[in-house]
């Protein structure tokens, strides 16, 4: 799981919104997928910083086509070719949701089943393996198994 730079430069009209609702204290309101006016702009954005990867897999989720910047115009995404991403929007810590459920620094694109109960859980994620996180380290954290080709943790989370 390696470093994610959240660089959001091209969603710039979510990102001047989100600004001015955080620097005036407003909330968000309560996130749903089919509330959010820049739902896409916000999933492209990230599929664009997480070079079309899952955050936490490092599994391929969209084409590479997706995520040109000649594919957005005026702060926000217009491709119709996104349809065919399969990830999911993930809120690394989900008791934001409610009440800060449009928090950019909160977003992650994940693989669906990787986000889903089934697999993720019900406990939220140790702050530590935020992979845009300021001190987040992979080689710090993870180390590598040649001989099982496994990812363990170096340090107990």
């Amino acid at each position: 799981m390696r470093k994610i730079n959240k660089n959001c430069n091209l969603s710039t009209v979510y990102k001047a919104w989100e600004k001015n609702i955080e620097e005036q204290g407003l909330p968000h309101g309560k996130y749903t997928s089919s509330n959010g006016r820049y739902y896409l702009d916000i999933i492209m954005q990230l599929y664009h910083c997480q070079n079309g990867l899952c955050a936490y897999t490092e599994q391929i989720l969209c084409k590479p086509e997706y995520l040109a910047e000649d594919n957005w115009q005026d702060g926000h995404y217009f491709s119709a070719i996104h349809s065919k991403q399969k990830g999911s929007l993930d809120h690394f810590d989900p008791n934001r949701k409610e009440k800060k459920g449009w928090l950019w620094g909160n977003f992650f694109m994940v693989d669906a089943e990787v986000n889903s109960v089934k697999f993720k859980g019900k406990k939220p994620i140790d702050s530590i393996l935020k992979p845009a996180g300021e001190n987040y380290d992979p080689f710090y954290l993870l180390e590598y198994d040649l001989s099982t080709h496994g990812v363990y943790f170096k340090i107990s989370v």
